[in-house]
């Protein structure tokens, strides 16, 4: 709620002098979260765990915390409504901004094991080369960035402080297309995954530990799911992520959305899917 377009429509109706009808308003919105019920993380050693829990009861009865209700029973599309804006496949936001951004998201089921896994050493390709080369260093971005999501199904691309924004949605989707022509040798998979290995086990200070478990249990992924990803990740062929990477460009073809954030200069007018919002900043 307190960040991107969301928070702006939500601020915006309420003039500086109405600030006390704004702060009722947030008021509410945090009584209603905190009515669905309250799951407190706490990392810490035996000694130190049994030292602070008196102070959290205390915290958590001044508070007046509870634990979690029963879920709410909703349909997908009510969610979309509260969520997603009516227009096409491409979302222009205008500010008065030197700069932009650039983003695209297609759809794609990654719940099975192999597919996560393909998708990680197929958003590493891209991040490392075609993006590194045609966005940031021939196009002058200060970010360029691919990611895939087994949780939401989603394989994003996205910039950061792009003076290109529109050009970057044009090589978001002839990204693929390079892979897929040049094809992918065994030493260049290997590379891809002892980079993406590295990643996954990295050490993490006892926090980082304690939040990557939390995350794991609240979306029901057990350590034995996470081991069987690593195992498909070291046994993946140059055939599997090329595969991938076919599906990928389907979907960037039939299951996309696109946002760019830019200044009224930046537009191009031949985006006749596109729909602009004007932001009020």
């Amino acid at each position: 709620m307190k960040f991107g377009t969301v928070f702006l429509n939500l601020r915006q109706p309420y003039p500086a002098e109405s600030e006390k009808e704004l702060q009722e308003v947030f008021v509410s919105l945090f009584e209603k979260i905190k009515s669905a019920g309250t799951i407190i993380h706490v990392v810490a050693d035996k000694e130190s765990l049994e030292s602070a829990m008196p102070y959290w009861e205390t915290f958590i009865r001044e508070c007046k915390f509870h634990a979690p209700q029963n879920q709410v029973k909703t349909s997908w599309e009510n969610l979309l409504k509260a969520t997603e804006l009516e227009t096409g496949k491409t979302e222009v936001f205008c500010c008065n901004a030197q700069i932009g951004f650039a983003a695209t998201a297609c759809t794609c089921d990654m719940k099975d094991s192999r597919k996560a896994s393909y998708g990680k050493l197929l958003s590493h390709w891209l991040t490392n080369t075609v993006l590194w080369e045609q966005i940031r260093t021939v196009g002058g971005a200060y970010g360029a960035f691919c990611w895939s999501d087994f949780l939401d199904g989603l394989f994003s691309f996205a910039t950061y402080r792009d003076p290109k924004p529109f050009t970057s949605l044009e090589i978001f989707n002839h990204s693929i297309e390079t892979l897929l022509k040049k094809g992918l040798t065994e030493s260049e998979l290997e590379k891809l995954i002892t980079g993406v290995y590295s990643k996954q086990i990295e050490p993490k200070s006892p926090s980082g530990r304690g939040q990557a478990g939390l995350l794991r249990s609240l979306y029901g992924f057990s350590y034995e799911k996470l081991q069987e990803r690593l195992q498909v990740l070291l046994s993946a062929k140059p055939k599997d992520v090329l595969e991938f990477a076919e599906n990928i460009r389907e979907k960037l073809n039939t299951a996309v959305h696109r946002a760019v954030i830019c200044n009224k200069s930046a537009i191009k007018q031949e985006l006749n899917d596109s729909k602009v919002f004007k932001l009020p900043v």
